[in-house]
Formats: C-alpha cells, sequence, structure tokens
C-alpha cells in the first residue's frame, strides 16, 4: 500500500526504514523528510526500501538506508541506481557525484572528522556522527542542480 507523502507513493518498506531513522539517525530522517516534501523545488522520489532521488526528469542519487537493524544506522548517497530508473527519466547523477558531494563533505571535516567513509563507484556512507549542516548542505546541491529540462516526471 505505502504512505502517501506530497502526493507521491512511498513504500511501506521505505516509510519503515525512514521513520527508524527518526530517533536513531535524526539528522538523515530530517534529509529524506526534507526530499520527500521538495516537490516545489521539483525534487520527488520514487522507493522500495530505499529511494531514488530525482529532480523533474533527470535521476541524481540513490540513498540507502544502510545498517539499518544496527545499533549505529549510515546512509549511503551513490550515483549508480538501482535496477532502473524512471521512465523517460536520463541519469544525471554525475552532475553531483563524486566531486559536488565530495566538496561538501570535504567543507564539514575540518569542524569534524571521520562522520563519512567513500564507497565503491563513488558512493558516501554517512555516520551518526554526521553535522546537520551537511544535510542542509547536500540538500541544497540537490534542489539546485541544474538539470536538463524535459518536462515533468513521469514515475510518480
Amino acid at each position: 500500500m505505502g504512505c502517501i507523502v506530497m502526493n507521491q507513493k512511498i513504500s511501506d518498506k521505505y516509510c519503515h526504514n525512514r521513520d527508524d531513522y527518526a530517533t536513531r539517525f535524526p539528522a538523515a530522517y530530517r534529509f529524506v523528510r526534507a526530499l520527500e516534501n521538495g516537490a516545489a523545488y521539483g525534487l520527488w522520489l520514487s522507493t522500495a526500501t530505499n529511494a531514488h532521488v530525482y529532480k523533474h526528469n533527470a535521476f541524481l542519487a540513490y540513498i540507502r538506508f544502510g545498517s539499518v537493524r544496527h545499533a549505529n544506522p549510515t546512509l549511503i548517497l551513490s550515483p549508480k541506481y538501482h535496477i532502473t530508473i524512471a521512465q523517460a527519466a536520463s541519469d544525471e547523477a554525475h552532475l553531483l557525484f563524486p566531486w559536488l558531494v565530495l566538496q561538501t563533505l570535504h567543507k564539514h571535516s575540518k569542524e569534524r572528522s571521520n562522520f563519512w567513509t567513500a564507497r565503491v563507484n563513488d558512493a558516501f556512507e554517512l555516520q551518526t556522527t554526521t553535522p546537520d549542516a551537511v544535510f542542509d548542505d547536500l540538500f541544497r546541491v540537490l534542489r539546485d542542480a541544474e538539470v536538463p529540462a524535459s518536462g515533468s516526471p513521469t514515475g510518480r
């Protein structure tokens, strides 16, 4: 069935994972909630267990809830989509990964180190020690991404 967020059908598994982060990784929870409510900026999600992030018809990132069942949950940001992206969408993750995301992480590493780890395929894993400001900046990076004009999203 799923829950409804801003006219998007969000899967039950995704909602369960997201809601589990509300107390276990609050900054990550607020980040994904902001993305869910980003329609004014053309942002929307396609979900199953995790989420593909789109701006209009452009795939920008895959968000995976990592270590969900462990004491210290993580959030993984990746330019590689899971299986397939929405019909009529283009893969534009290269606009953000690795450089813009890495630049954002480095900016905040001066204040607090060891809150993120680089993973294969230009993915980044964020720990519960990630400063809130990192998520604020990552949201701005996604919001401000200049994607090719191609109408409104079709995967919703």
